[in-house]
């Protein structure tokens, strides 16, 4: 059944990501086109001047479109589908309330993957020359003999541990408002006041919790570090890395945590509290 809530999701917001990515990557093809003609250092008048300043506008606009639109989509389709008057019918039908929650946080990961991955290839037409073949050549290099002296398997796994940081982060953000969005609803008023509330509240905690931890073992009269970071060479490369990987891997089970903790509170008030509208 997560198939179909997924089937049904994907078709509710491609037809607002679709046409966002074809006016990026169009805009970014013509841009790349009046660069290699060399367009802006001719003169062809009043219409060279406004198509001059019209593509790149919209270039730009459209990257920020694309993300504000990620982000507005994760709300609305959360809020409309299973908080508003949608959710009469969402939660009558034969799943549960972790699928329902999950259709709508795996269709924003996989367009904000697809987002990102939109505008590197953007990004990728506009700067594509001879120099930049020549500094991805030379990036790899420098990776290559990276991995030689720090060992394959330490880069690996920091390349590894990057990806699940960034999804796992988004996957936080996403359950993060999801949260605070069904805390909100719990108010016959103001919802939407209430769930900024909840999301200043949230931050706010979080905050002062990490500033404590920084400050316990940061500004002490004796740099301590944590347990996971003691042992290692930080005279080396090898060393570094492998504590850089260490750092890494414990943020990343405190964002697993934190997001898990996201999760099953909106899954306990979606379930016993749900107050649509």
């Amino acid at each position: 059944m997560l198939s179909k809530l997924l089937k049904y999701e994907f078709k509710a917001t491609s037809r607002v990501f679709l046409p966002a990515y074809a006016v990026l990557l169009i805009a970014g093809a013509i841009q790349k086109i009046m660069l290699q003609f060399g367009f802006y250092n001719k003169d062809m008048g009043v219409f060279s001047k406004i198509l001059g300043s019209i593509v790149p506008s919209l270039l730009g606009a459209a990257v920020v479109a694309i993300f504000v639109v990620t982000l507005v989509v994760m709300i609305n389709r959360f809020r409309k589908s299973l908080l508003g008057r949608e959710g009469y019918l969402m939660f009558t039908l034969p799943v549960n309330t972790s699928q329902l929650i999950l259709s709508k946080a795996i269709a924003v990961l996989a367009w904000a993957i697809l987002s990102c991955i939109i505008g590197l290839i953007t990004v990728v037409i506009l700067v594509y020359d001879t120099d930049f073949v020549n500094f991805v050549n030379d990036a790899i290099g420098l990776v290559g003999e990276a991995s030689r002296q720090a060992g394959a398997s330490n880069v690996v796994l920091f390349f590894i541990e990057t990806v699940l940081t960034f999804i796992f982060g988004i996957v936080n953000l996403t359950f993060m408002i999801y949260l605070c969005l069904s805390i909100g609803q719990l108010s016959n008023k103001h919802r939407g006041l209430c769930a900024i509330g909840a999301f200043v509240g949230i931050n706010f905690v979080l905050r002062n919790i990490i500033l404590a931890i920084i400050s316990n073992v940061l500004f002490t009269d004796k740099f301590v570090p944590p347990f996971y970071l003691c042992g290692y060479d930080t005279e080396s490369i090898v060393g570094i890395l492998q504590m850089m990987n260490a750092f890494m891997l414990a943020g990343l089970v405190i964002v697993i945590i934190e997001l898990l903790i996201y999760f099953f509170i909106t899954k306990y008030i979606l379930s016993n509290k749900l107050n649509l509208e």
